[in-house]
């Protein structure tokens, strides 16, 4: 497997795992940025988040597009489509993620999630 389908199947279980797998996999400094009214959450907020909410029951990553900004740094960014357990209506958005190298693990550092320009 190549190393952006290897981010894009960690990105993936982003969308689905719990309050575990982020802890886990979440660098210590962690900011996700979503529209309002969630606005820009660090690392225990997220968490708290992810443990209180219906996570998600499928996602679809596209058009999914890799930069490499440094050999310890990349962004990931692409269209994501979903739903969420429990829930019928299919969600869009705009999303990108920074992951950082910290020793032999790949950890993601920074989400942004925008609105589909369809939405705007």
């Amino acid at each position: 497997m190549d190393f952006k389908a290897r981010l894009l199947e960690l990105e993936s279980e982003f969308w689905k795992r719990d309050e575990a797998f982020y802890d886990e996999h979440l660098s210590e400094d962690a900011l996700m940025v979503f529209p309002e009214p969630v606005a820009v959450m660090d690392r225990d907020e997220i968490l708290r988040s992810v443990a209180a909410g219906p996570r998600w029951a499928d996602v679809r990553m596209l058009d999914a597009r890799l930069l490499r900004l440094s050999e310890q740094s990349v962004v990931l960014a692409y269209t994501a489509e979903g739903t969420r357990h429990g829930e019928g209506t299919a969600y869009r958005t705009l999303a990108s993620s920074v992951y950082v190298l910290r020793g032999q693990d790949w950890k993601l550092a920074f989400h942004q999630q925008s609105p589909t320009p369809e939405e705007v």
